[in-house]
C-alpha cells in the first residue's frame, strides 16, 4: 500500500513536457533532460510557426496558432527539478513562455504497449497486416496536454523566416549552445518588449 501511495504521489508531481529543438534526444541540450522519461514522438494538434533565428541559429516556436506546420518534436515526463532546469535553459519567465498545449503522441504501426498480452499483440498483428492489405496507412495516436517553451512577445519581422515542422540535426550544425557563446541572444532580436 505505501508503494501504492509513494507511485501516486510520485506520478502527480511528474509534468509532461513537448520538447521540439535542441531538447530532443541525441541533439545538443539532451542533457538537460537527464533522469526523464522519454514518452514518444509527437506532433502539435495545431498549426504554429517554428524557425530558426539568430546568429546562433536558435529554434524559436512563435506563440501564433494556425500560422506554420503541426511541429514535431517528443514528450517527456519531467519532475519538478528537471522542470526548473528547463525553465533556467529557456529564459521562463521572461524570454520563452511555459505553457499547455495540446500534442498528439504518435505511435508507429506495430509498436504496442508491452504489458498486452500475446493474444492481443496477436490480433493487433492481424489487424495491422489487415490495414496494408487493404492500402491504409492508419497511424495510432492519443492527445495529451504538455508544456511546451515558445515566445510570444516576438518582434514581428520573425515571421518572415523560413518556417520548418521539424528541427533536424542538420540544424544543429550551425546551432551555438549558450555555455558556448561570446554573449548572449540580444533579446531585442526575438522579443518584442512592448507586447
Amino acid at each position: 500500500f505505501t508503494t501504492l501511495l509513494y507511485t501516486i504521489k510520485f506520478e502527480l508531481l511528474m509534468y509532461s513536457v513537448f520538447v521540439y529543438g535542441t531538447l530532443k534526444k541525441g541533439f545538443p541540450n539532451h542533457r538537460y533532460l537527464a533522469d526523464s522519461s522519454f514518452v514518444g514522438k509527437a506532433r502539435l494538434t495545431t498549426k504554429y510557426p517554428l524557425i530558426v533565428a539568430t546568429k546562433y541559429f536558435v529554434p524559436y516556436l512563435l506563440q501564433v496558432p494556425g500560422t506554420g506546420h503541426l511541429v514535431k518534436g517528443e514528450v517527456y515526463r519531467v519532475t519538478d527539478e528537471v522542470l526548473q532546469r528547463l525553465d533556467e535553459l529557456e529564459g521562463y519567465p521572461g524570454y520563452y513562455n511555459r505553457v499547455k498545449v495540446p500534442v498528439y503522441l504518435e505511435e508507429e504501426k506495430g509498436e504496442r504497449d508491452g504489458n498486452m498480452n500475446g493474444d492481443r499483440k496477436e490480433k493487433d498483428r492481424k489487424d495491422g497486416d489487415r490495414k496494408d492489405l487493404m492500402g491504409e496507412e492508419e497511424e495510432e495516436r492519443r492527445e495529451e496536454e504538455c508544456f511546451v517553451y515558445l515566445i510570444d512577445r516576438y518582434q514581428e519581422d520573425l515571421l518572415q523566416e523560413e518556417m520548418v515542422s521539424e528541427y533536424t540535426l542538420q540544424h544543429t550544425l550551425q546551432y551555438i549552445a549558450p555555455d558556448q557563446r561570446p554573449d548572449p541572444v540580444p533579446r531585442e532580436q526575438v522579443i518584442d518588449s512592448s507586447k
